[in-house]
């Protein structure tokens, strides 16, 4: 795999990685198996219950937690008093989608839960509403307003 930061190799295993471009973070996680994360500078190879993080252009490495382990078996991302602005901005990663969110209290709303990854959008607002309320509309095909 090949994104616009580093390569990844894939060498028999369960990993993720997270490297969008609208987010200027890079991260590899590995659960199972042997990656190797490389560019034309630097080379790293993970073992399972690793990570790679990019900082300050160089990768470090680091243990995945407990959360990135249960979303590596399952495709649910769970959260622990997280804001809301962090749980819009995974999915905005997910979805390629931009979220507003217009009342800064409701942006820095802790939330704890559990999000599907290929649920949908709506699904997954519906849901957090009935943790904490909140409106949305969709303003365009790629934004919701969250008010």
């Amino acid at each position: 795999m090949t994104t616009g930061k580093f390569n990844v190799e894939v060498l028999g295993t369960i990993f993720v990685v997270n490297a969008y471009s609208r987010d200027k973070s890079f991260k590899t996680s590995l659960l199972e198996g042997v990656v190797k994360v490389y560019n034309k500078n630097e080379e790293m190879t993970l073992k399972p219950g690793e990570s790679t993080v990019l900082s300050d252009k160089k990768l470090i490495r680091g243990k995945i937690s407990l959360n990135e382990i249960h979303y590596l078996q399952s495709g649910i991302y769970k959260f622990d008093d997280m804001p809301l602005s962090g749980i819009v901005g995974t999915m905005s990663n997910w979805y390629g989608m931009n979220f507003i969110i217009k009342d800064p209290r409701l942006a820095k709303s802790l939330l704890t839960g559990k999000i599907r990854e290929n649920d949908k959008v709506e699904t997954i607002l519906t849901a957090v509403q009935k943790i904490y309320p909140f409106k949305y509309r969709r303003t365009t095909d790629n934004q919701i307003e969250i008010y």
